[in-house]
């Protein structure tokens, strides 16, 4: 039979997007990645780049520290255009906005440390770590009990102000002008119980007070949908982290009672809007399939922990109707195997869905800091099958 290429004609990234949700081949195997790292934009582009993880996060914080609004839209410029040329020399099919979601620290503790000076007298201190390249929140003390029953009460108290305006995505309609032939999926219909403590405590000990919390992120989620279409969402990026390489850090029933039912919310309101859900998350997901997949309806799966033993031949022959996004292991394989190694395991991916038939080739969360450039083009070779 001769190459899909020739029997198809060359194809937008739109196109092949649109295709893998209908199971047909396409020119070839669609491609896309959530997050790159800067670092590793920087050594695939080989010049400076602006991209994303705590390296980008760390970036405006600096930029602010320096020069202030100024400073900050500049490199909120820089950002859009590197994450543009980005995808136009890899030849991604699907993008994800970034957001200027960036602290504004008020001051610097150390190299590394940043402070935030809340408007209620508290201080928040921000970390970046050089070695991984990430920025996260300091937090000398869990959070106490009470701590999550006031942010609870304080969320319900802001919901029936939370109006979210076409405006607030003025920066998807950038991107569909500058990309119009590539898909676009939408954030912020993420959710999740913080897989950390008291939270996961309190799904036992307080089930009622976790499934208030998740009824406001429903809620919240349930406004900004349509208009997230509105703006040129083609895709919803969804579902949340629950699950570590030894299974969900909650029990099915947890997930049956609190999550499930809201998640259906979801998946319904995004199939009104024409944008199909990808249900992404780490982990061994086994316990929870049916539930998601099934009683839920996410008509994708995302993320797909090869290196939690979720194998893509597995899951097609229990789910023969799921589009796939990720599976090449970002943590393991995509930074410390060899091109010859990565390029053979997006192969097997390939090969296991029937020549790429419902598949999203990508890396099984992102392109972390650390990734070889090679090891990208390795991985990316294997949609040309």
């Amino acid at each position: 039979m001769p190459p899909a290429e020739k029997a198809i004609g060359k194809l937008t990234g739109r196109e092949r997007i649109e295709r893998a949700f209908r199971f047909e081949l396409s020119d070839h195997v669609a491609c896309f990645e959530q997050l790159v790292y800067s670092t590793v934009a920087s050594d695939l582009m080989g010049r400076t780049m602006h991209t994303g993880g705590g390296c980008l996060q760390r970036a405006y914080a600096e930029a602010w520290l320096e020069g202030g609004e100024a400073a900050w839209r500049e490199l909120s410029r820089r950002v859009f255009e590197d994450i543009v040329a980005l995808h136009r020399e890899l030849g991604f099919d699907m993008v994800r906005p970034v957001s200027e979601t960036a602290i504004r620290p008020t001051r610097k503790m150390d190299e590394r440390s940043y402070v935030v000076e809340n408007a209620d007298g508290t201080a928040t201190r921000h970390v970046f770590n050089e070695a991984s390249q990430t920025f996260t929140t300091w937090q000398e003390e869990t959070p106490s009990l009470d701590d999550v029953r006031r942010q609870v009460e304080s969320l319900e108290d802001a919901l029936p102000d939370y109006s979210p305006r076409i405006e607030d995505y003025a920066i998807y309609q950038r991107y569909a002008e500058a990309l119009p032939d590539l898909a676009m999926c939408a954030s912020g219909v993420t959710m999740a119980i913080p897989m950390r403590s008291p939270y996961l405590e309190l799904t036992a000990l307080e089930p009622e007070l976790i499934e208030r919390y998740i009824e406001v992120q429903t809620e919240m989620i349930l406004k900004r949908i349509p208009l997230l279409k509105q703006a040129g969402a083609t895709v919803a990026l969804g579902g949340g982290d629950l699950a570590s390489g030894k299974g969900p850090v909650y029990s099915p029933a947890t997930f049956r009672r609190i999550m499930l039912p809201r998640f259906r919310r979801i998946v319904e309101a995004c199939r009104e809007q024409g944008m199909p859900y990808i249900f992404r998350t780490d982990g061994w997901l086994w316990p929870l399939m049916d539930m998601i997949f099934g009683e839920i309806g996410s008509e994708g799966y995302g993320e797909i922990d090869a290196a939690a033993g979720m194998d893509l031949g597995e899951v097609r022959a229990k789910f023969p109707n799921l589009v796939f996004w990720g599976n090449v292991p970002c943590g393991t394989l995509l930074i410390h195997g060899t091109p010859e190694q990565v390029r053979g395991f997006a192969r097997e991916c390939v090969e296991k869905t029937g020549g790429g038939r419902g598949l999203i080739l990508g890396s099984s969360n992102c392109l972390a800091h650390g990734t070889p450039a090679e090891n990208v083009l390795a991985m990316l070779e294997a949609r040309d099958l």
